[in-house]
């Protein structure tokens, strides 16, 4: 286990720029007036943050963690980063792995290592030519602990699959509540070397344990199942993949028990995406589980009166639009829908998904597609009751 400082790094929106010397001005950062939703059911203020930013340029990833400050903690994948001083040169865009911003309100600021003429991922794994990507976190007794998901280059005609997810670390910033530019971290392996269970798909806390919606790739080929795994929040820090427990469903339906033998996991979401989100909606009154299907440009919704099911059948939240890239012809890829709690409330269910224009040259002609869409989607009550019931009401054995 490695501990470092990220030093160095860049506060997005005013920060003075000298040689070696980063001078981070926290009153600029991004303000708006409140607009939360237009006719369209876009959520304008959020989808203003995201373009608007002076060197933070684009991104997929968009998940979110509460933090108890107040503010919101988002994290992103493969980020754009945007260098003023060298506009019209092939170097005015460079391409990290990950980044974050801190949505406090209407104000947001937005990091990433380095500075904007020689950008770097916020987090760096141990490992050489690997790389995280985001996948889900939690704040718990003062520090951040992260799931990310170590990525490797692979061959692959198509220019968005030319990777490969190999494992998981779990990221513990120690001291989250202050700006990033301070954060310090430690990373250790999550996942076994066969890396037979993906975690991180999504996760949540209770008062005593963390919950990951994991893939287990039980018949390659296939489409992966989705399982739910556990492990206490003190055992946390230390915790390997053989210490969390995994939700096994028993002979009748309803006896079913939490154990360390994943293959005998019950899959609770068959349909479920690589990246998702998992919360209890105090609205509602249950869990709601929110994904798009690989390669579908449907969002759906799950709810459940308990965390490890029995789910409901799939809702159609919302169809995401085509979009067109600048040749008129192609379209983009349309991916990574989630929910956010922090503006799920009442009847509403906020989400965001993400679309990328393709290969490198298709980013360059079609710079206002790769960013985060954030959305409202009102759900009445009696349409959560009716999916409730498509579920077993009985509740299953702890």
């Amino acid at each position: 286990m490695v501990s470092r400082l990220i030093s160095n790094l860049i506060l997005l929106r005013n920060a003075l720029v000298l040689p070696c010397l980063v001078f981070i001005v926290l009153s600029g950062v991004l303000a708006f007036a409140k607009t939360p939703v237009n006719e369209n059911g876009e959520i304008q203020s959020i989808n203003d943050a995201f373009r608007t930013a002076k060197f933070w340029n684009g991104a997929d990833g968009a998940m979110t963690i509460d933090l108890s400050s107040g503010k919101t903690l988002w994290l992103f994948g493969d980020t754009w980063v945007t260098d003023p001083k060298s506009a019209g040169t092939p170097q005015n865009r460079r391409m990290i792995n990950n980044s974050v911003a801190l949505q406090d309100g209407e104000n947001w600021s937005f990091w990433f290592g380095g500075n904007a003429s020689q950008p770097k991922s916020l987090f760096v794994p141990q490992e050489k030519e690997t790389w995280f990507w985001p996948g889900c976190g939690i704040e718990y007794d003062g520090k951040l602990f992260l799931i990310l998901k170590k990525i490797i280059k692979k061959a692959n005609p198509n220019p968005m699959f030319q990777f490969d997810w190999t494992g998981e670390d779990l990221v513990t910033v120690k001291n989250p509540l202050e700006s990033p530019n301070k954060w310090i971290y430690s990373d250790a392996p999550l996942s076994s070397y066969l890396h037979q269970v993906q975690f991180g798909l999504a996760c949540m806390r209770d008062d005593k344990y963390i919950y990951s919606l994991c893939y287990y790739d039980k018949n390659p080929g296939y489409l992966k199942e989705t399982l739910i795994a556990r492990v206490e929040l003190d055992e946390l820090p230390r915790a390997k993949r053989k210490h969390w427990q995994f939700w096994c469903k028993g002979k009748t339906g309803n006896d079913g028990s939490w154990q360390q033998d994943f293959t005998k996991a019950e899959n609770i979401i068959p349909n479920c995406g690589p990246e998702a989100s998992l919360f209890f909606h105090k609205g509602f009154g249950c869990y709601v589980a929110v994904y798009q299907s690989p390669f579908s440009p449907t969002v759906i919704m799950r709810v459940s009166r308990q965390i490890e099911g029995p789910w409901s059948k799939e809702c159609a939240l919302y169809k995401i639009p085509e979009i067109k890239l600048a040749d008129g012809e192609r379209k983009a890829l349309v991916y990574a829908a989630k929910a956010h709690v922090s503006f799920s409330k009442g009847n509403q269910i906020g989400f965001t998904y993400c679309a990328n224009p393709g290969g490198l040259s298709d980013h360059a002609v079609n710079r206002d597609i790769y960013f985060p869409r954030a959305r409202f989607v009102n759900v009445t009550q009696a349409r959560i009751n009716e999916l409730l019931e498509t579920a077993a009401s009985a509740k299953p054995e702890r």
